[in-house]
């Protein structure tokens, strides 16, 4: 089995504070920004912006052969914005041992900021 690692780097018109609130905590934001690709999320343990807080993801239907997913956060870190969260049962599951996701976000200026996204991933 071997591990894999993924990075995307996105440069956003927003300031670094408010992209930093949303992307911590989606829950009620995604559904209504994106209702094709997430049909509800809910936390199912914990408190969303915490570390151990499970989540519910119900997709939708522009999401191709998956349904669900459940995570849990594992690290946020908000001195630094960064925060990990891991998949814990799901579809992708099934294909993947492993799918661990991290988030950072830094500014670029006043009103901009870029986000690093990265994956790491295991298969099964």
């Amino acid at each position: 089995m071997m591990a894999i690692s993924l990075s995307l780097d996105l440069e956003l018109k927003s300031p670094i504070k408010q992209y930093w609130d949303t992307i911590r905590a989606p829950s009620k934001l995604f559904p209504k920004i994106m209702p094709s690709f997430f049909k509800n999320i809910e936390i199912i343990e914990g408190e969303e912006v915490n570390v151990g807080c499970a989540k519910l993801i119900k997709y939708g239907e522009d999401v191709q052969l998956l349904t669900f997913a459940k995570e849990k956060v594992e690290v946020v870190d908000t001195a630094n914005m960064c925060a990990t969260y891991y998949l814990i049962e799901g579809e992708l599951l099934g294909l993947l041992k492993a799918f661990k996701p991290t988030f950072k976000v830094a500014p670029l200026d006043d009103n901009s900021c870029i986000i690093n996204w990265s994956v790491e991933i295991e298969s099964a």
